[in-house]
């Protein structure tokens, strides 16, 4: 809930392209990745010793939203 106020008081129009497109890589890596996967742990081979049944599909989703804000132009 927090971050939907954040979003509000910043006046984040989701209606922009690229601020859509961002949001939609969030999505489609977290929820895509909870439901399509046993456990919502993605089967990346990367880092066994701390996520020994891969990565959780929430985390990567939001990690993997921030540095594709700077590969959108114009953000």
């Amino acid at each position: 809930m927090q971050g939907i106020a954040l979003m509000i008081s910043e006046k984040v129009n989701l209606f922009d392209p690229k601020q859509l497109a961002i949001g939609a890589v969030i999505m489609i890596i977290g929820i895509g990745g909870n439901i399509g996967f046993s456990g919502g742990f993605l089967p990346i081979p990367v880092l066994k010793g701390i996520f020994p049944n891969g990565w959780p599909a929430i985390a990567t989703a939001a990690v993997a939203g921030h540095p594709a804000q700077p590969a959108v132009p114009g953000l």
